[in-house]
C-alpha cells in the first residue's frame, strides 16, 4: 500500500490535499481533531510537525494524523521521535467501514513509515465514538500508560489505596525512601540509561539501543 504524507510546522501553509482528503469522509466518520486547522492550533502549544498519512484502498480512504516531536535526549547520535495524537482524540479513521485485511495493510504501511523516520513511541487517544475497540485506532500491542492522579492530601490518598498497595507505600516510607526533584534533562538521561539496561528481548538478552 502506498502512503501519501502531508506535513507542516507552525506558521507553514496547510497542505491542500489534507483538506481535500477530509472532504471524502462523511461527517459521522471523522471529528474536528483530524482537521488541519485544529492541528495547526495545537502547534502553537507543542513543538513539532503535524503529519497526516493517507491511503486509498479499494475506494476506502484511510487517514492517520499525529504530532511528530523530536526526543532531545538520546544515548546515541541518531535522532529519535515520538508520535502522539493531537490533544483530544486521534487514531486511524476511514471513510467507510474497512475490512480487517485493509486495516492490516494500512497499519503495516504506517509501521514502515514510523520505522523509516526514527519513531520509537506512539501515544494514541482512541476516539470512543469512532473506535469501538482500541485496535480500530491502531493495530498494536497496547500498554497501560497512566491512571489519573488527583491533587488530594497524601494521607487521604493512602486511605483510598487497596490494602496491598498501602502496605508497600508505608514500607517504603519506613525504609527512608526519598523523593528527589530534577530537571527534565537530568531525569531523561538517567531514565535512558536505566531503560537501556533493563529492556530485554523475549529470549532474555539485553537489547541495545541503536
Amino acid at each position: 500500500m502506498r502512503l501519501e504524507t502531508w506535513m507542516y510546522s507552525h506558521g507553514d501553509q496547510i497542505p491542500c490535499k489534507w483538506r481535500e482528503c477530509l472532504d471524502l469522509f462523511p461527517p459521522e466518520r471523522v471529528d474536528v481533531y483530524y482537521h488541519p486547522p485544529y492541528c495547526a492550533s495545537w502547534l502553537g502549544w507543542e513543538d513539532g510537525t503535524a503529519i497526516a498519512l493517507a491511503a486509498n484502498d479499494d475506494g476506502t480512504q484511510f487517514l492517520y494524523c499525529f504530532l511528530l516531536s523530536p526526543l532531545p535526549w538520546s544515548v546515541d547520535p541518531h535522532w529519535r521521535y515520538d508520535a502522539q495524537s493531537f490533544y483530544g482524540y486521534g487514531g486511524i479513521v476511514t471513510s467507510a467501514p474497512a475490512h480487517q485485511e485493509q486495516l492490516e495493510r494500512f497499519n503495516n504501511a504506517v509501521d514502515r513509515w514510523m520505522l523509516d523516520h526514527g519513531v520509537v513511541a506512539e501515544f494514541i487517544r482512541a476516539n470512543p465514538l469512532l473506535h469501538v475497540i482500541p485496535s480500530d485506532a491502531r493495530l498494536a500491542d497496547y500498554h497501560h500508560v497512566r491512571t489519573n492522579v488527583y491533587a488530594i492530601p497524601p494521607q487521604k490518598m493512602l486511605t483510598m489505596l487497596d490494602a496491598a498497595t498501602s502496605r508497600n507505600v508505608r514500607k517504603a516510607l519506613r525504609a527512608g525512601i526519598q523523593i528527589e526533584r530534577m530537571t527534565a534533562a537530568q531525569g531523561a538521561r538517567i531514565f535512558a540509561k536505566l531503560y537501556q539496561h533493563t529492556v530485554k528481548t523475549r529470549d532474555g538478552n539485553i537489547l541495545p539501543i541503536s
